[in-house]
């Protein structure tokens, strides 16, 4: 099985698709959010396997409705493909394959590594600027991550208040009244 590798680049977060192999077969726009971007993740999972095949690469081709993968040619002549949503956004695209036979195996890969486990990878700013391809990663759970995000937030502003009450009601002097 392949894997989603979430990174973050400057200030925008990507995932990539990498088959068995380790080759990148898609490659998300960048996002603001790395709840976003773990969305993006999920709709890979839910739209790649019952995505049509829309080949414009034939003359008079048929439309298909969303979602799909479309089949183009690029100015330098080469195959790729895009994978769109229900909604009509682009989700991710592939990379320039030589023949039309390659692309179509490569959105075959999509199906067949879409239900992949997400990895983080670490330092990936770092070891960008240094002209070096990021190393560590981490396994992450795209839904839990898109779901916990809010309260994760809050549990963390609550776990202070509640040792500082503690705190002053340890601390707090015994009054006794003189008489």
């Amino acid at each position: 099985m392949g894997k989603y590798a979430v990174r973050e680049s400057k200030s925008k977060f990507y995932f990539n698709l990498k088959a068995d192999n380790g080759e990148i077969i898609l490659t998300s726009e960048g996002y603001n959010r790395e709840a976003s971007c773990l969305q993006g993740v999920e709709s890979v999972r839910v739209n790649a396997p019952v995505a049509a095949v829309e080949d414009q690469t034939v003359e008079g081709f048929k439309k298909e409705t969303n979602p799909k993968f479309e089949v183009y040619t690029d100015k330098a002549g080469e195959f790729r493909f895009r994978l769109k949503a229900r909604n009509g956004q682009i989700i991710g695209v592939s990379e320039g394959y030589k023949a039309k036979a390659s692309a179509i195996k490569g959105i075959e890969s999509i199906r067949k590594n879409s239900s992949s486990d997400v990895m983080k990878v670490e330092n990936a700013v770092k070891e960008e600027k240094a002209g070096k391809p990021a190393k560590a990663e981490t396994p992450v759970k795209a839904e839990k991550a898109v779901k916990e995000e809010k309260p994760a937030k809050a549990a963390k502003a609550e776990k202070p208040a509640k040792a500082e009450t503690v705190e002053k009601v340890a601390k707090a002097p015994k009054k006794c009244k003189k008489a």
